[in-house]
């Protein structure tokens, strides 16, 4: 059995703007013996970025930035970028990002070689319709060997489906391709 210690609240808002209603929902990886995390900040208005802060072991926050790491820049994030999951390639950081509009959510991706410099690679997704994803969410069969899914996987449309973890699947995927690892599928994101 895995036991788990509660060590705490490591991070609250600040009066700084950018983060002063609420830090949440973080993206956290392990470099030699510090922690970097990646959270999303929420300021007034519910408009977000991606804050950051680093830790020596566990709880312990040796730096945190009193600005964004990564803002808004592009109208497909007008609205917001949140929900930050990293990974690290061949000394590559990607980081997936929920991209919000007002009115999409949408997969983003951003490349750094250091975790302190990020190259926006812009929407990495199929931008589509409410519609269109209800069809896609409540196929009992494959509709198109584009779109991968569990068949099985129960849920009401009416609470949304954590979609970025499905699109963090295909990038990683699409990565994993990229990298020659998947030499049997082909055309798979054609």
């Amino acid at each position: 059995m895995i036991e788990v210690n509660k060590l705490g609240i490591l991070l609250e808002k600040t009066t700084r703007d950018f983060e002063n209603e609420g830090v949440l929902n973080p993206a956290v990886i392990r470099v030699g013996d510090n922690v970097h995390i990646f959270y999303r900040a929420v300021s007034r208005g519910n408009y977000s970025s991606i804050g950051y802060c680093m830790l020596e072991g566990p709880t312990k926050v040796v730096k945190r930035l009193e600005i964004p790491l990564i803002s808004i820049q592009f109208d497909y994030e007008s609205h917001g970028i949140e929900d930050p999951r990293i990974t690290q390639i061949d000394g590559l950081y990607y980081m997936t990002y929920t991209a919000f509009d007002g009115v999409n959510a949408l997969g983003a991706l951003a490349t750094s070689n250091d975790l302190v410099h990020w190259e926006k690679k812009g929407i990495i997704v199929p931008k589509l319709t409410y519609d269109e994803f209800k069809v896609l969410a409540e196929a009992k069969s494959a509709v198109n060997i584009k779109y991968l899914r569990l068949y099985q996987m129960t849920y009401s449309t009416k609470q949304l489906f954590n979609l970025y973890n499905y699109y963090l699947f295909h990038i990683l995927v699409y990565l994993m391709k990229k990298m020659n690892l998947f030499d049997n599928i082909t055309n798979f994101f054609d």
